[in-house]
């Protein structure tokens, strides 16, 4: 019987509010299922009532990223530790899901690696590398970026060292890879990996297909891991979240996100199981909200109403909210109706309203028919749910001022979305992810074109060593894009921190003089920098 610690580092560019990803209550429901035990150190910067002893937050607020990597290490440390002092088998299961924590998740691994030489340590995604060759030269760029001020090296000056010292002893035994690699999802490759896992490190490093479960209707989530990550509930608390998804796998092929490289097939939960889960979190210990991001409901007409039918009948309906976040617009219900009982949040990935647009980004074949579908979705549901967010992205390759003023006009003028104050537009600026076909096709602009952009700090900073990809439009600059996103983000939420677990942006009724402003701003930033 092994001990599989589950870890999810912290982000060092940013450290936003990270949930805890679905994988991880899947792949521990799975390996308890087997019969290991399961622990978890996960960074997150919530204040909500989760257990400290498995969800990890910075110890005060403005920590520098390295102190805050530093204390994420050492709590890993002492659960290690204590696994091998209480005669288990720990090993280290590490979330990379994306590309702005593969630093931390090299550097954490690093010194673990350095630590307990003969640790098994099993990474997912799509970022991290298995050779020991690349891998070493990686570690050795990541460790070199330690000295940055922006990373507040002076603040922790040891722990630096600790690090330097770890990655040089690494680099001299030429041994740090991770053990097992997983691309894609493995929810049964998983549970034959750890039976193959023995006390020691595996003699060699190898890559494990994904295979999808085979009947994942009949998938069960364990409810002592939901229990354990979940917490005590505490009356009287503001609305406590948690994260959720009810499928596997994808079935969109949208070339900006990272998923859409794994080509898996979709499949969904059991919608009655789906229920059990809310409620059992809810009357349980005390969740009131439910951040889910699942595919079901916009692409199983049948699973989405059943889900609200099911719902709605629950006495409990009216005392939580769920905020849904969906790729696709399609939400015809039967009976809108059936909404108003519970608290319902929809976030719906726009991207575009550009025909060329939607076009290359490979979100539908047919834009005009992707248009009247957004129109009627902010039309028939507006006034059933709290709110509708619609996510933009600002600079996606290919995107000009044109396409930019043809998804304003649309949204703006067709869809009419400021005659709604329940219907936000939350502006995204587009990062290109290692991996998909967008980065690629950047490079390739690039390299055809001899486009190269001037990034400001931040993102050199953020990004450092560069992901794949560049700035991806000759026509418009990060700056460029910057000043298209202010002024809908002032509009909207001014001050408020967008995106934060638990807060909702305010809902306000916008005055006439308001809504002129914003098409002002928007119409100078489209007219180029003076």
């Amino acid at each position: 019987m092994l001990h599989v610690i589950f870890v999810l580092p912290p982000n060092l560019g940013r450290f936003g509010a990270i949930g805890i990803p679905t994988g991880v209550l899947v792949l521990a429901s799975l390996a308890e299922r087997a019969g290991h035990t399961t622990d978890f150190w996960l960074a997150s910067d919530s204040r909500e009532s989760c257990p400290r002893d498995l969800v990890y937050r910075p110890s005060e607020d403005g920590l520098g990223p390295l102190l805050i990597l530093h204390e994420f290490t050492r709590g890993l440390e002492g659960k290690i530790q204590a696994a091998l002092d209480g005669g288990r088998r720990p090993v280290l299961a590490i979330s990379c899901f994306s590309s702005a924590l593969y630093l931390s998740t090299t550097l954490v691994a690093a010194r673990v690696r350095h630590r307990f030489p003969d640790l098994p340590v099993m990474v997912g995604g799509t970022h991290p590398t298995i050779d020991p060759g690349s891998l070493l030269e990686v570690v050795g760029v990541r460790a070199g970026a330690l000295a940055s001020p922006e990373l507040g090296a002076a603040a922790a000056p040891a722990f630096v060292a600790e690090l330097t010292a770890a990655t040089e002893a690494i680099e001299q035994r030429g041994d740090f890879v991770f053990d097992l690699l997983f691309r894609g999802r493995a929810e049964r490759s998983f549970v034959e990996a750890l039976a193959e896992l023995g006390a020691r490190r595996p003699a060699e490093p190898r890559v494990i297909e994904a295979r999808p479960l085979e009947e994942p209707a009949g998938f069960r989530l364990s409810c002592d891991v939901l229990s354990r990550l979940a917490g005590p509930g505490t009356a009287g608390t503001a609305v406590r979240r948690f994260d959720l998804c009810f499928s596997f796998g994808c079935p969109f092929d949208c070339r900006f996100c990272i998923n859409s490289t794994r080509h898996e097939r979709w499949r969904g939960i059991d919608v009655e199981h789906a229920v059990e889960v809310l409620e059992h979190l809810h009357l349980r210990h005390g969740v009131a909200g439910f951040s889910v991001i699942d595919a079901n409901f916009g692409t199983s007409a049948p699973w989405r109403r059943r889900f609200f039918e099911l719902v709605a009948r629950k006495p409990w309906a009216s005392e939580i909210e769920i905020d849904i976040e969906t790729s696709v617009l399609t939400f015809d219900l039967p009976d809108y109706s059936i909404l108003d009982g519970f608290g319902l949040t929809l976030q719906v990935g726009v991207e575009s309203c550009s025909d060329r647009m939607l076009i290359g980004m490979n979100k539908t074949k047919s834009p005009e028919r992707y248009k009247r579908k957004l129109a009627r979705l902010v039309r028939v549901a507006a006034p059933h749910v709290d709110l509708v967010g619609l996510m933009l992205i600002f600079g996606y390759p290919g995107e000009t001022r044109e396409t930019l003023a043809q998804t304003l006009a649309f949204l703006l003028d067709d869809c009419d979305v400021l005659a709604h104050p329940n219907v936000v537009l939350v502006p995204q600026l587009y990062v290109p992810l290692m991996g998909t076909e967008a980065a690629n096709r950047t490079d390739l602009d690039r390299a055809e074109h001899g486009f190269e952009p001037d990034p400001p700090a931040w993102w050199l900073t953020a990004t450092s060593p560069p992901v794949g990809g560049s700035r991806p439009s000759r026509d418009l600059s990060i700056e460029d894009c910057a000043r298209f996103a202010a002024p809908i983000w002032d509009y909207y939420f001014g001050d408020a921190r967008v995106g934060s677990r638990g807060e909702r942006p305010a809902i306000t009724v916008k005055t006439k003089l308001q809504k002129r402003r914003l098409r002002a701003r928007l119409e100078e930033a489209l007219a180029g920098p003076r």
